[in-house]
C-alpha cells in the first residue's frame, strides 16, 4: 500500500471513530426516556398541531407546525436539521403513519419543515403529532465513500493530486501573462495570477478581512473565461449561498444544488428545484406524474380474493405504470441535465457535491471557500470530480468541528486546506499563497 493511501486510511478510522461518538451522543439524548423528558432535553415536539401547507417556488411540500404553549422549554432544534413527523398513541410511534423532513426555520412555539413528499399526509389532521430529531448519517456515508474511492481508484489523475496535497509530489505551475484587476489590490493581483497559473492546486491564504473570498470570486470569473463551467464549495450553506449571491451580482449564472430548507430565501430562485418547477417541460412532468399516481391507485385497489379478470386488468394498470415512470425519469434527467449544462457555476456545500445531479459530472476547476473549516473526508468529495483545486481559507482561524475528543486528538481536526499547507509551504505555493 502506498504511503499516500495509508494516510487516507488512518483518516477514515478516525472519521468511524467520530462517526461512533456522534451517533452515541445522539441515542444519549432519546434512549428509553419519555416524551415529557425528550421534550425536556430539547429533542421533541410533541404534540404539535399542522395548521399550514403549501408548496414552495420548487414544488417542495412545506409544513408549519406549532407546539403547545404550556410546553415551551428550550429546543435544539434548527434550520437544515432532518426530523421525523410522526402519529403517536402511548408514546409509541406509528411506522406507518411518519414521514422525515428537513427543518427551514424554528421559533419558540413554530417550526417551518419541508417534509419529503409529492402531497400532504392524511394523518396530518390527527392528534398526537409530534416532531423528532433524527441522527443523519447521509453526510458521513458520503464522507466514507469518498475516501473508499480514494484508496481504491485507479484513476491518474486523483491519484497525482493526492500525491500533491498529502504527500511531497511538487505542484506545477506555468506562467502565461500578467493579469491585472483594477478592482484588487498587488496581493490580490498576486493571488489571481497564482490561479492562473495553477495546474493542480492553489492556496489563497490570508487573515480575516483581508479579501480571501473577494479574490476567490474575481478568480472564479477570470477561470470562466477559459473554462465553460466551474464548480463552486463551502464547508456550510451559509458560505456556499454568500458566494452565490456575490456572482450572482458580478453577472454570472449560478446554479445552488442542494435542499431548498438548507438554503436562504433571498437565493431559492438559484435553486435547482425552482429553476426545474420554470423549466418548459414541467407541466408536461406534473401531468405525468398525476397519471402514474392513479394508475398506481387503480392497482392497488385489487388486494386479494380478486378473479382473472381483475388480475389482468391490475397487471395492465401496473404495465402502464411502469411506461409512465421510465418516461418520468427520462424527462426529469433530460429537464435537470439541460439546467445544469447551461449554467456557468455549480455553487454546493462540500457533501453537496455528490448530490444525485451531479453525480458523474466533473469539472476542469474545484473552488473551495473556507477550506480551513471543511473536515478533510468532505473535502475530497469535490476535489474527485475535478482536474484541479482552488482553496481560500486561513488555518489560523476556526478549525473543522469534531465532537469526538479521540479523533480531534489524532488529527482528524487538522483540515485538508492546512495539510496542503504544511506539504507545500516549502514548495512554490509558499511564497505565492499568504497573498491577502
Amino acid at each position: 500500500m502506498t504511503s499516500v493511501n495509508r494516510k487516507l486510511q488512518e483518516t477514515a478510522k478516525l472519521l468511524e471513530i467520530e462517526k461512533k461518538h456522534d451517533l452515541s451522543l445522539f441515542k444519549e439524548k432519546i434512549a428509553g426516556e419519555s416524551f415529557k423528558d425528550q421534550r425536556r432535553r430539547g429533542v421533541l415536539w410533541f404534540p404539535v398541531k399542522v395548521f399550514e401547507t403549501r408548496f414552495d417556488a420548487g414544488e417542495r411540500l412545506i409544513v408549519k407546525v406549532q407546539r403547545h404553549k404550556e410546553h415551551l422549554q428550550a429546543h435544539s432544534f434548527q434550520s437544515g436539521q432532518l426530523v421525523n413527523i410522526f402519529v403517536a398513541e402511548k408514546e409509541n410511534l406509528s411506522e406507518n403513519l411518519s414521514i422525515t423532513g428537513v427543518v427551514n426555520s424554528v421559533a419558540d412555539l413554530e417550526m417551518i419543515i419541508t417534509i419529503n413528499a409529492d402531497e400532504m399526509p392524511q394523518w396530518f389532521d390527527l392528534d398526537k403529532i409530534g416532531v423528532r430529531q433524527m441522527f443523519d448519517d447521509y453526510t458521513y456515508r458520503e464522507m466514507e465513500k469518498a475516501l473508499q474511492y480514494l484508496i481504491d481508484s485507479g484513476e491518474k489523475r486523483i491519484n497525482q493530486l493526492k500525491e500533491i496535497i498529502l504527500c511531497e509530489k511538487e505542484a506545477f505551475f506555468e506562467h502565461n501573462y500578467l493579469i491585472e484587476n483594477h478592482l484588487l489590490n498587488t496581493m490580490q493581483n498576486k493571488a489571481l495570477n497564482l490561479v492562473d497559473a495553477a495546474k493542480d492546486i492553489a492556496i489563497i491564504h490570508g487573515p480575516p478581512g483581508t479579501g480571501k473570498t473577494t479574490t476567490l470570486i474575481n478568480a472564479v470569473l477570470h477561470t470562466l473565461k477559459k473554462e465553460k463551467q466551474v464548480l463552486v464549495c463551502a464547508p456550510s450553506n451559509a458560505a456556499v449561498d454568500l458566494l452565490v449571491e456575490k456572482l450572482v451580482e458580478k453577472g454570472s449564472n449560478v446554479i445552488r444544488v442542494g435542499h431548498p430548507a438548507r438554503i436562504e430565501d433571498r437565493i431559492l430562485n438559484r435553486t435547482i428545484d425552482y429553476l426545474i418547477s420554470q423549466h418548459s417541460d414541467f407541466a408536461v412532468l406534473k401531468k405525468l406524474k398525476r397519471e402514474l399516481k392513479n394508475l398506481q391507485e387503480n392497482a392497488a385497489k385489487y388486494k386479494r380474493n380478486f378473479g382473472k379478470e381483475q388480475r389482468e386488468q391490475r397487471n395492465e394498470w401496473y404495465k402502464q405504470a411502469k411506461n409512465v415512470r421510465d418516461e418520468i425519469n427520462h424527462l426529469q434527467f433530460f429537464i435537470t441535465n439541460s439546467i445544469l449544462n447551461s449554467a456557468e457555476v455549480i455553487a454546493t456545500t462540500l457533501v453537496g457535491a455528490n448530490h444525485i445531479y451531479l453525480r458523474g459530472k466533473k469539472f476542469s476547476t474545484v473552488f473551495i471557500d473556507e477550506a480551513s473549516q471543511g473536515i478533510e473526508p468532505a473535502t475530497w468529495i469535490p476535489i474527485i470530480k475535478a482536474n484541479r483545486v482552488i482553496f481560500a481559507g486561513d488555518h489560523h482561524q476556526l478549525p473543522p468541528t469534531i465532537k469526538s475528543p479521540e479523533a480531534a486528538k489524532n488529527g482528524l481536526e487538522i483540515s485538508l486546506f492546512e495539510k496542503a499547507i504544511k506539504k507545500i509551504i516549502m514548495q512554490k505555493l509558499c511564497s505565492k499563497s499568504n497573498i491577502v
